[in-house]
């Protein structure tokens, strides 16, 4: 029998023991992503309150649709207990009896602050929820908390899920590490389809407990009243009249601990500060096109990282009542960050409210150079959309999920490199895109135990924050390889969270050189080496020279050229062995690919082997877009490497994954 059809055979059955992720942080992650699909509420965003953890390879190839989380250590919503109607208190002296137990959670005495009991979660990861219905479209809720761990490695965390039809949404407070109760509080308002919430708590996995007692949950008294209309808008096209607030608060109604304070403008001498407490202001803008989508630009800072300030966009019906809405992730830089954010104009949307908000805490969140107008077709904005992807400037720019730190000299260029581990843990990023335009993600990472895998992704949102779009790539060189992948933001994108994420291991994960970036036309690959070592990657051959694992043939949806490789729909795709890899050089895999439905997720990949055909390395890029992108990894091959299979992969489903022009070669000797 050939190597490649041992190799297939080897592939086929190590199918059965490859990777089954979730397509990243999103699940549980970002911020403000809401859940999707419906099918998990548990904590969805910002500081990930459960992000990705990767099953055992002990398990089939499956990249389930990422509901908040991978299919491993994540709550389900289930049947909730009966909660309570539009406010509910909780000293936990009655035991769990209205709240559903995510896991690992139980009612402990001599916890409480305000009593005897308090809720306990622990060892392991796991959780509870308490439903609440009946909330009032456009009322502003708060959950107001206290929290603690046994050991400051923990991270707990609680917040509030709206639940829609389709999935759900809420803000997220930073996680607890103190091992003295904490009071956190989070607010959100109800909308015409979310009136109905989880109120939840998390932990994650760790070998201590985190603790909640004294859960306050209802309605923030005192509703500020619309304010008047402002003047109109100047003659640059932004409708915001003093986004500069060099004529002060003219225009904008305080919602609460907001002045205009001079020396801290970016662009003029003065800037809204809102602080120390929760609070904010909004500026109604009138005279919308039901049908127009609308973009809000601006910058934000905050004067300590643990504070977290907004920026957002409510419309309005002609009653003034909520129409709908969208916000920008939470900003924690301590230097100006611009947030931008499309809506889209509902048919009944006259007004609207452009309005920042700050969480209750010690220090003060900024604002400026407000912009809001028709976001028309302008062209998305070029060089790297990341401010600070060296790390070169601390987090900046990020959030923590967990087991993060900043590595001195382990930086693939200048000084500084992000850490991740040994526990589970990661990053994320957000960043406003423009629908419709190709980016492309590329960042440095690395292991440092061969065991561990890290992943470097981005996940697609729309303005509701559910996920549209993800890809990642799994990378387990213990040297500094290149993670890079291309994809379209579909029509309704507006934000994108760019991540690291490791599971749990031995050893630690390190990462450097983010760079997102806008790609021109269909963002074909790098240029292959001098040297393919793929026989016929462009598939005008039919197959030949390819092996079939099932489910694949050749399509006319070309990229380039007549033909190209599809697989579907149901599981399977094919592979190549090919010779020449000289170990410690750096090797190139790259192709176009798409898929034919929304949803389907198609896995380009490279596996190093030895001569015995024992596997040494392996990765895999995913990619989900209805559009042709390139998928591409750059890893180094290590010690003992003489072979590679190459291979295109697809589970079961409704639709077809393609790809063309696959290439492999060496872009740089040991």
């Amino acid at each position: 029998m050939s190597r490649a059809r041992v190799n297939a055979t080897s592939m086929r059955e190590n199918f059965a023991l490859l990777l089954r992720w979730a397509a990243g942080p999103v699940a549980v992650a970002l911020a403000l992503a809401g859940c999707g699909g419906g099918d998990t509420v548990a904590p969805a965003d910002a500081n990930a309150a459960v992000a990705p953890a990767r099953a055992s390879q002990a398990q089939a190839m499956e990249l389930p649709q990422p509901a908040r989380g991978q299919r491993l250590a994540l709550p389900r919503a289930g049947a909730l207990a009966a909660g309570s109607t539009d406010s509910a208190a909780e000293d936990f002296e009655a035991g769990m009896a209205r709240w559903s137990n995510w896991g690992n959670a139980q009612v402990v005495a001599g916890a409480g602050t305000s009593g005897s009991h308090a809720l306990r979660v622990g060892t392991g990861a796991g959780g509870a929820a308490l439903r609440v219905t009946g909330l009032v479209p456009g009322t502003t809720y708060r959950l107001t908390a206290r929290l603690k761990v046994s050991d400051p490695s923990e991270a707990v965390f609680a917040s509030i899920n709206m639940l829609t039809g389709s999935g759900s949404f809420g803000p997220r407070p930073g996680p607890v590490r103190s091992t003295g109760y904490v009071t956190i509080s989070a607010e959100i308002a109800a909308t015409e389809t979310a009136t109905s919430a989880d109120v939840w708590v998390w932990k994650n996995e760790g070998t201590g407990y985190g603790y909640i007692d004294d859960v306050v949950f209802g309605p923030v008294d005192g509703t500020t009243p619309p304010p008047p209309p402002p003047p109109p808008p100047p003659p640059s096209g932004n409708m915001i009249s003093n986004g500069e607030f060099e004529s002060g608060m003219t225009g904008w109604s305080n919602w609460g601990n907001a002045q205009v304070v001079a020396g801290q403008g970016t662009s003029g001498s003065n800037a809204m500060q809102v602080g120390t407490g929760a609070g904010g202001a909004a500026f109604r803008v009138s005279g919308l096109v039901p049908g127009t989508t609308y973009r809000l630009t601006a910058r934000l800072k905050v004067s300590d990282p643990s504070e977290t300030v907004f920026a957002g966009i409510n419309m309005l019906n002609s009653s003034g009542g909520f129409n709908g809405g969208t916000r920008s992730g939470p900003v924690t830089s301590t230097s100006y960050v611009v947030v931008s954010v499309d809506f889209a104009a509902g048919g009944s949307s006259t007004s609207a409210d452009v309005w920042v908000w700050k969480n209750a805490g010690a220090g003060y969140g900024y604002i400026d150079d407000v912009v809001f107008g028709p976001a028309g077709a302008a062209p998305p904005p070029s060089g790297n959309l990341l401010a600070n992807g060296g790390f070169e400037s601390g987090m900046q720019g990020w959030v923590d999920w967990g087991n993060t730190a900043l590595a001195s000299g382990q930086g693939s260029s200048g000084t500084w490199a992000l850490r991740v581990g040994t526990a589970a843990g990661g990053a994320g990023h957000d960043v406003g895109i423009v629908a419709g335009a190709t980016y492309r993600l590329t960042a440095k990472a690395m292991v440092s135990a061969p065991s561990d895998t890290v992943y470097v992704g981005i996940n697609i949102l729309d303005q509701s924050h559910a996920v549209i779009a993800r890809n990642f790539v799994p990378v387990g060189s213990t040297a500094y390889g290149t993670a890079s992948f291309s994809i379209v933001a579909p029509a309704n994108a507006v934000r994108a969270v760019v991540y690291v994420w490791k599971d749990a291991g031995s050893g630690f994960a390190y990462v450097d050189d983010f760079v997102l970036e806008t790609a021109d036309g269909s963002a074909p690959p790098a240029p292959p080496p001098a040297a393919n070592l793929v026989t016929n990657g462009g598939f005008e051959s039919a197959l030949s020279g390819w092996v079939d694992w099932g489910n694949a043939a050749t399509s006319g949806q070309a990229a380039e050229g007549a033909a190209a490789a599809q697989v579907g729909t149901g599981a399977g795709g094919f592979g190549q062995d090919v010779g020449g890899i000289v170990a410690g050089g750096t090797y190139r895999l790259s192709g176009l690919a798409k898929v034919s439905t929304a949803g389907e997720t198609g896995y380009l990949g490279v596996r190093f082997t030895d001569d015995a055909g024992t596997r040494l390395l392996e990765q895999s890029a995913a990619f989900g877009s209805t559009a042709y992108a390139a998928a591409q990894l750059e890893l180094v091959a290590p010690a003992n490497a003489t072979r590679a299979l190459v291979y295109v992969w697809k589970n079961a489903g409704g639709g077809f994954a393609y790809v063309d022009q696959v290439a492999l070669g060496q872009v740089a000797a040991p």
